[in-house]
């Protein structure tokens, strides 16, 4: 496991003020940014160094407080810094004191800055300019490596070939939701979902088709549940969605709004193979306050969501299909209802 970059850059900080004859210094980052802008944006200081250390971590930074520069410039160090993408220094000694600016970078966009500051009186060399420079570099290389450690942690999270959560993470995160919705009297909806006859379109146009399918099936379904939830694949053609905060009948709502979205999102043109039909899908609703027993076990809440969706998903099939079906307390028995 990595260093957490915060102790990371407050290393680099304590480095520079050791190469460098400087009394105080700063990184603050923003929003990485595709394009360079004529204003500072707003920065957040993430770490810094000398008297400025606890003043200034976490405080956001304006641009208004670089307006000026040590000379009564239009553009201050920092602005100047961020929007010209390049290293700005003040190596005289004059009304303010000697410093270098040097931007942040996440590949080829701005994303923050890096500022050493002498004492009063001290001048800077060019020297110190480079070794400043150096340190950017690398906090950009340290800033990097950190987004691309979540960028793999993310990956490993989903499903390769839908794109959505992959089923690895789901009991964890519905036992987290479903505590959640214990400890504030809340609600939690669980949508088990199964596309409908996939293996028609597996032998219509091979299994390049009934991937293609699920790509989009799942697609859908994220889109559509959006921030309300999150979709999992289960595994073949079976999707879960977990929708924290959503009572039953917003549920049953929100399986009629998948079925439309996946009736419409998954016919279409398939390059080399031919055109894909529509397809379906049946969904079995369950919520904890209307489809869990009064006396069940309470360490199972979250597997109970999970079995009485299910089964309410069976019989949405079983009633021919392209239908929502929602659980009640009956599919929470020990020996449930999984008939019609």
């Amino acid at each position: 496991m990595p260093p957490p970059i915060g102790r990371l850059l407050a290393e680099t900080l304590d480095l520079a003020a050791r190469l460098v004859p400087a009394v105080s210094g700063f990184i603050a980052l923003d929003e990485p940014r595709s394009g360079r802008r004529h204003r500072a944006p707003e920065l957040t200081v993430v770490a810094a160094f000398g008297d400025e250390r606890e003043l200034l971590v976490g405080e956001v930074l304006a641009p208004e407080a670089w307006e000026h520069d040590a000379e009564g410039g239009e553009t201050g160090l920092v602005g100047e810094a961020l929007s010209r993408g390049r290293t700005v220094a003040r190596l005289e000694v004059g009304r303010a004191p000697a410093r270098v600016a040097v931007p942040v970078r996440l590949e080829h966009a701005v994303c923050g800055v890096l500022v050493v500051i002498a004492g009063r009186g001290t001048q800077l060399a060019e020297r110190d300019v480079e070794l400043v420079e150096l340190l950017g570099r690398y906090v950009s290389r340290t800033i990097l490596n950190g987004v691309d450690v979540l960028k793999q942690n993310e990956l490993a999270r989903r499903d390769e070939l839908t794109g959505v959560r992959n089923v690895r993470g789901l009991r964890g995160e519905l036992d987290a939701a479903v505590r959640l919705a214990v400890r504030g009297r809340g609600d939690v909806a669980v949508l088990f979902i199964d596309v409908d006859h996939l293996k028609r379109v597996n032998d219509l146009l091979g299994h390049a088709g009934g991937s293609e399918t699920l790509k989009r099936v799942g697609r859908a379904l994220a889109q559509t549940v959006g921030a309300a939830g999150e979709v999992y694949r289960f595994g073949g053609d079976e999707f879960v969605v977990v929708a924290p905060g959503v009572e039953v009948e917003g549920a049953r709502a929100l399986g009629g709004k998948l079925r439309s979205a996946v009736r419409a999102a998954s016919p279409g043109a398939l390059r080399d193979v031919g055109t894909l039909p529509g397809v379906t899908i049946s969904v079995g609703v369950a919520t904890l306050r209307a489809s869990l027993a009064a006396r069940g076990d309470e360490r199972r809440r979250a597997s109970r969501l999970l079995v009485a969706a299910d089964r309410a998903l069976y019989r949405a099939k079983h009633a021919g299909r392209d239908a929502v079906s929602v659980a009640t307390a009956r599919d929470d028995s020990p020996s449930g209802t999984s008939g019609p």
